[in-house]
């Protein structure tokens, strides 16, 4: 399990991204990080968007989290499954979910449960209603891997979300 804590407006925001694999331990890097997007002016007045890493964060900042990974290990990895929480005073964007040739889940119970179409999870109301799950809802994201990912082979995974 890897971490990294950002600060911003002392809200702390803490991203945590874990792999479950049938590679001996350590087989598979992670590196994870929280970027933002930029507009630049280039020298001929042109301009164009650049990831930044996330420095300060106020509400209404959208963040791009990206998790790298790579086989370090020998062997082909199977089973390679990357799930992340969505921070605390985050909202996923829906839709924003994406990884190289991964299927991609979501879950609104802290990953209980998991649906890859996010409207079948239901939220149930204090009132004894139910509703479907909506992007607000989404409290961890899962990758998996699909077929083996070779020795030295690497992808990227990522989702947006903005602070609260």
């Amino acid at each position: 399990m890897k971490m990294l804590r950002l600060s911003a407006c002392a809200i702390p925001l803490l991203l945590l991204a874990s792999v479950v694999r049938a590679a001996p331990p350590g087989s598979i890097k992670l590196q994870l990080t929280a970027q933002q997007e930029k507009t630049v002016v280039a020298k001929d007045g042109s301009k164009h968007t650049e990831l930044v890493p996330v420095g300060r964060v106020l509400p209404g900042t959208t963040v791009i989290y990206v998790i790298k990974y790579i086989n370090v290990g020998k062997k082909p990895a199977e089973n390679v499954l990357i799930s992340n929480p969505v921070a605390d005073h985050m909202t996923y964007i829906d839709g924003s979910a994406t990884g190289d040739n991964t299927a991609i889940s979501y879950s609104i119970d802290g990953g209980k449960h998991w649906s890859a179409m996010l409207e079948t999870l239901e939220i149930h109301n204090s009132d004894g209603t139910t509703r479907s799950a909506t992007a607000r809802d989404v409290t961890n994201i899962r990758w998996v891997v699909k077929g083996k990912l070779a020795p030295g082979a690497s992808g990227r995974v990522q989702y947006r979300a903005v602070l609260q």
